[in-house]
């Protein structure tokens, strides 16, 4: 193991895991991705925007007062869905965050173009957890 600046830097490659579901769990999503980074691993996923980057957009909220579905209200839907199936590529595996079992039709499409590609499947649901 060498050091570089007082940072340990190994020649192994930490796991990399994709994050995969809805954008209404972008909240539980960040503490994941932050718990798996405790762990070792690199974590892909979602963006946890402000609310105040939301509201100066303009995006609306849904039903729960939240604001949802950004890549849609900012009509860059199609880019985001490519550059996650990019993400789910570059992955080790790919955890899908089904909070109450919800899978949406985006995550299946990513559930299914993981399996297509033979990554590993993880699910919140299958899985202990505290929040």
């Amino acid at each position: 193991m060498d050091t570089f600046r007082g940072v340990e830097v190994t020649a192994q490659r930490p796991q990399i895991i994709t994050l995969c579901g809805s954008s209404r769990f972008c909240q539980q999503m960040a503490v994941l991705a932050w718990e798996f980074e405790k762990g070792g691993c690199i974590v892909l996923g979602l963006h946890l925007l402000p609310q105040g980057y939301c509201e100066a957009k303009g995006m609306k909220a849904d039903k729960d007062g939240k604001i949802h579905h950004i890549g849609e209200q900012e009509g860059v839907e199609n880019i985001m869905d490519a550059l996650h199936f990019k993400k789910i590529e570059m992955a080790d595996a790919i955890f899908v965050v089904d909070i109450e079992q919800y899978i949406g039709k985006s995550t299946q499409r990513e559930i299914e173009y993981a399996k297509f590609l033979g990554k590993r499947i993880s699910y919140w649901s299958q899985h202990d957890h505290d929040s």
